[in-house]
């Protein structure tokens, strides 16, 4: 019972809401870009999937084109990785304030909806 309830609390209490959208997005990993889709956004970061495997621990160039606003390019961190479906975890730089435009767009969402 505390092992259902904690993973119901784990995964209800999200610091952020993530919104799932389907979009072109670019890796740049140094010389090397990777073409994905993203799978969640959120104002904190991202999921998603990448058929080219990313093992970096260093900043990416992450460029994406959500519905609405124009082509936008952040820094960011790979979190995560599930190998099943490849889907990655990117964490937005907080030194980065281009991510407000994607905070913005989801506050924007949100109205919507």
């Amino acid at each position: 019972m505390v092992r259902a309830t904690h993973l119901l609390v784990i995964h209800e209490l999200r610091r952020y809401v993530r919104v799932p959208v389907v979009a072109q997005a670019e890796i740049e990993m140094g010389a090397k870009t990777a073409a994905a889709t993203t799978v969640e956004v959120s104002s904190g970061g991202m999921s998603l999937r990448c058929l080219t495997r990313l093992a970096s621990t260093d900043p990416v160039r992450l460029t994406l084109t959500l519905p609405g606003i124009p082509r936008t390019t952040l820094r960011a961190f790979i979190s995560w990785y599930r190998d099943t479906d490849k889907v990655y975890g990117l964490r937005f730089d907080s030194t980065d304030d281009r991510r407000l435009k994607i905070r913005h767009w989801i506050d924007q969402y949100l109205e919507i909806v």
